[in-house]
């Protein structure tokens, strides 16, 4: 979220955080929680919980996004090039 915000200081954007959490991960619903918290407040925040057979869902999200990023791919190095394109933005 702290990139979002410096990206809509910049472009008229929405984010839209896609993803699910198990019936049997206490730490995924604290994280979900504390997200939801994060936003509070924000109509350009969108906080979508799937379940896991969403295919459809996932895919006209991804289709309909201007920029997709997998939770999977976010290791310090792509969160380090993401900042490097900010001030490109």
């Amino acid at each position: 979220m702290k990139v979002y915000r410096q990206v809509k200081k910049r472009a008229n954007c929405r984010l839209i955080l896609a993803g699910g959490t198990a019936a049997d991960d206490p730490e995924g619903w604290q994280v979900l929680k504390q997200i939801k918290e994060e936003a509070k407040g924000n109509s350009d925040i969108h906080i979508v919980n799937l379940s896991p057979d969403s295919f459809f869902e996932i895919n006209a999200l991804q289709r309909g996004a201007d920029i997709v990023i997998a939770g999977s791919f976010l290791s310090p190095d792509i969160l380090s090039l993401l900042g490097s394109l900010l001030p490109r933005y």
